[in-house]
């Protein structure tokens, strides 16, 4: 079954729960140039779906997009890694102007594994297994606790730095390409 079908299966296990009313967080003041924001993308809290992750629960092949309200692009993941709880923690580089002012964080995921358990007297769906495909700056994130943690601007030193490590990359595959090709 895909991860659609599972998610789709979680929804319908937990239909008699109503879903809670989102809440928006205030925006940050605009700020010109990139940010660069740190967060807690996923937590172990219960979230507005009456769904939690369970610790460790996601994987993700290379760092996954970037993105403002699980739409447009808002820019890119430069770090992802684990506290010792199990919660995700990103760091990213922000561009996109309503994603920047955003103080909440979402995953879109590939469910993989599930399942229903009791929490506080109550059925939760627990998601044991599941593919991380976006993180998504929000102003209503679907999970209160997943946030923004520290917003800052680049450093110049380190946006040159960046842009020579790109640079360099870039003239490195081009003497690899000219070595592959014969010399006439």
């Amino acid at each position: 079954m895909s991860g659609h079908g599972r998610a789709l299966q979680l929804a319908f296990a937990l239909r008699h729960w109503p879903q809670l009313a989102p809440v928006t967080l205030p925006l940050h003041p605009p700020h010109p140039g990139p940010l660069i924001v740190h967060g807690l993308a996923s937590t172990l809290d219960t979230d507005l779906r009456h769904q939690k992750m369970h610790g460790w629960a996601m994987t993700w092949r290379g760092l996954p997009e970037l993105r403002y309200r699980h739409g447009e692009r808002a820019g890119e993941i430069l770090s992802l890694e684990y506290d010792t709880r199990g919660q995700l923690l990103v760091r990213a580089r922000v561009e996109h102007e309503l994603a920047k002012r955003a103080a909440g964080l979402s995953v879109g995921i590939d469910l993989r594994r599930f399942e229903i358990v009791q929490e506080n007297g109550a059925e939760i769906g627990l998601i044991c297994e599941a593919e991380l495909t976006e993180i998504s700056l929000t102003p209503q994130p679907c999970n209160h606790q997943a946030r923004v943690t520290l917003r800052y601007s680049p450093s110049p030193t380190v946006e040159f730095l960046s842009a020579m490590q790109v640079f360099m990359q870039k003239v490195s595959d081009l003497v690899k390409e000219s070595q592959r090709c014969p010399q006439s």
